[in-house]
């Protein structure tokens, strides 16, 4: 990670990395001044690859987790069942790190949407993970975001460009 100024800079940003610190030190600024308008340093690659394989790992367990609970369970209780235990384990999550849990009323729809999409998508998914395995459930997973640009588009709330045509396909 390069060091301009007294600021980290951003490794991801390519062209040698983007510092958000205007102030020079020859500027005369106070250290305090600096510190109370830093920025976070951003994560290393091999934090940031860690998290990334580790989020996987759990993605790929929850469809084995998943598979050993369904032989007792009905897909849609065990679906309930999830969304009810995960929604307030994240609306605290959610306070703890915005500070509240304010929803403006022109969001409420688009919640509530959002919220039937994810419990039918648990539904079908935990349904399919029951008549089928864990490596299909697992297999199928990756094609989420082709269903998501898809839907975008159709929606226009997305434009589809060769770049992303391109993922679509590598998909």
């Amino acid at each position: 990670m390069s060091v301009e100024l007294g600021r980290t800079k951003n490794p991801m940003s390519g062209g040698g990395g983007q510092s958000t610190n205007t102030n020079s030190t020859q500027s005369g600024c106070s250290r305090a001044s600096k510190s109370a308008t830093a920025t976070p340093e951003l994560p290393t690659q091999v934090v940031v690859h860690l998290a990334l394989f580790l989020g996987q790992a759990i993605n790929g367990g929850g469809a084995v987790v998943g598979k050993l609970g369904l032989p007792a369970v009905s897909p849609v209780l065990f679906a309930l069942l999830r969304e009810v235990l995960a929604t307030p384990l994240l609306g605290l999550l959610a306070k703890q790190l915005d500070g509240s849990l304010s929803i403006k009323k022109k969001d409420i729809g688009l919640l509530c949407m959002a919220s039937f999409a994810l419990f039918s998508n648990q539904i079908c998914y935990l349904t399919g993970l029951k008549l089928a395995n864990p490596v299909v459930g697992s297999a199928w997973q990756p094609s989420q975001p082709v269903f998501v640009l898809v839907l975008a588009v159709f929606f226009k709330m997305d434009t589809c460009s060769v770049l992303k045509l391109a993922g679509v396909l590598c998909c």
